[in-house]
């Protein structure tokens, strides 16, 4: 496990069953971490991989002594698989004149609001949810050092690494400023999402060769619900991307042309498993997917002209607003992508992007066996002129306004991904270095069989459409 193969990294005389202190100062047992039960889960309930500064956090918080391949950990009292009993049970602990931050071996740390520590706040949203609910106590009793009200309400401060915060600092001659949203004053940016609640993804056709994506990973993600001649029975064919309280992002031939007598009539949001009721396992508790019905449909006026495909994105107005929870949340609009290419997409360091897609589409090349689990897979933007070559060979014209993305064996969008999210995140300095996903392309049209080597899927360019989404959900509010 990374974590521990970090832990290991220091070499210490072990301790096991000596008293310690957590970094917030409270008492604790220095025992194998296989004897710390909350640690344990805390670990366990983290997604993979883990970043870097997570592991770090957790070694410097917690590292007591090592011996081997022993590794001792401090550990809440509260938190030993078993209970100290007899004369350690009523031992008392050295106690600090004041509290006071540090981090195991005496490195320092300081108590601060828990938005300043990177670290931290990667490790909350790598967790897993719903949360086993040792875990909020494990990280209570370890972190917690006070509150801080100066802003009008309550937020909890922490115990952070002195070097964590010095890493975040910025020269004091930096002058960046955060590039400007020139839509910012078009009427129709109040009912987007606001920059600051926007993109924030889970803790971490069906798309061919991806992966089940963990449980509210993608929570703006949505799923278009028909029925043939409005009653009866609901179908889900087609994907959506939630981009504010009442506003779904899709593509234009997920709404119109449809097959004889089917019309959509319904967007279920928060969904994860469609064959399941509850998505939770059954000792957690999750809000159940939200149906809401869909009171209008605008699809772009140029859909499939001057080629077919070209300009395929609708707007679906809901007929009331979301109940935002943590599996529900808008993804973020490219407002300053004018001149993006996308293809730095492929994380190979902390600060690069990622480009992903994701849906319940088919899961086979030919079309068939749709996914119940959401999928979700890694993909490349590709070279805009070659793709347009490779097209044009079998016959399509893509225009400026389409990306291409993928063209690796057996790993593509599929049937049923159709108006689902091609997104992007990068690290957002507003948020701690926190990933902000945008979206970027949907889902549109790719090879007959899906995942060609060679044949990219291809997508509608989100940000040439800014100006219309804008217009579009302002005449629909």
């Amino acid at each position: 496990m990374l974590i521990l193969g970090w832990l290991m990294l220091v070499t210490m005389a072990n301790g096991q069953e000596t008293s310690c202190h957590l970094p917030a100062s409270d008492a604790g047992l220095c025992v194998e971490i296989a004897q710390c039960g909350h640690l344990t889960k805390l670990i366990s309930n983290l997604q993979k991989p883990f970043p870097r500064d997570v592991s770090l956090l957790i070694r410097d918080s917690f590292l007591c002594g090592s011996s081997g391949t022993s590794v001792s950990v401090c550990c809440p009292r509260s938190g030993l698989v078993t209970p100290v009993t007899g004369e350690q049970e009523t031992e008392t602990f050295p106690s600090r004149s004041e509290p006071e931050c540090a981090m195991q071996a005496g490195a320092g740390a300081e108590c601060v609001t828990y938005s300043q520590c990177s670290p931290f706040v990667q490790l909350l949203v790598n967790i897993k949810k719903p949360l086993d609910p040792v875990v909020p106590a494990m990280i209570r009793s370890s972190f917690l050092c006070g509150t801080d009200d100066s802003s009008g309400r309550v937020v909890p401060k922490i115990c952070c690494p002195s070097a964590a915060l010095t890493a975040n600092q910025k020269p004091e001659t930096s002058t960046a400023k955060e590039p400007e949203n020139k839509y910012q004053g078009h009427p129709g940016i109040q009912l987007i999402a606001d920059k600051a609640s926007c993109g924030k993804g889970g803790l971490d056709g069906r798309i061919v060769g991806g992966q089940d994506a963990p449980l509210g990973k993608f929570p703006w993600l949505v799923n278009l619900g028909y029925q043939q001649d409005s009653k009866g029975e609901k179908v889900f064919k087609c994907g959506g991307s939630l981009i504010g309280p009442r506003h779904i992002v899709t593509a234009a031939h997920c709404v119109t042309q449809l097959p004889r007598g089917f019309v959509l009539t319904t967007i279920r949001l928060g969904e994860h498993d469609l064959d399941k009721d509850v998505d939770c396992p059954p000792t957690d508790t999750c809000p159940p997917p939200q149906d809401i019905a869909v009171e209008d449909i605008i699809f772009h006026p140029s859909y499939g002209s001057p080629e077919a495909f070209q300009n395929d994105i609708a707007v679906v107005a809901l007929s009331r607003n979301v109940t935002q929870n943590e599996f529900v949340v808008p993804i973020c609009l490219p407002w300053e992508d004018d001149n993006e290419s996308y293809l730095d997409g492929g994380r190979s360091g902390p600060s690069s992007p990622v480009t992903e897609v994701a849906g319940w589409g088919a899961t086979t090349i030919t079309g068939r066996k749709p996914a119940n689990i959401l999928q979700y897979l890694d993909v490349s933007v590709t070279d805009a002129q070659e793709c347009k070559n490779v097209y044009k060979e079998r016959g399509g014209i893509l225009g400026e306004k389409q990306i291409c993305a993928g063209g690796v064996k057996g790993k593509d969008s599929c049937v049923g991904d159709s108006g689902s999210a091609l997104m992007r995140s990068l690290p957002d300095a507003a948020r701690s270095g926190l990933d902000r996903w945008d979206l970027i392309g949907v889902v549109s049209f790719g090879p007959r069989l899906c995942g060609t080597e060679g044949v990219p899927g291809v997508y509608t360019r989100v940000n040439s459409y800014l100006e219309w989404i804008l217009d579009t959900v302002n005449s629909s509010r």
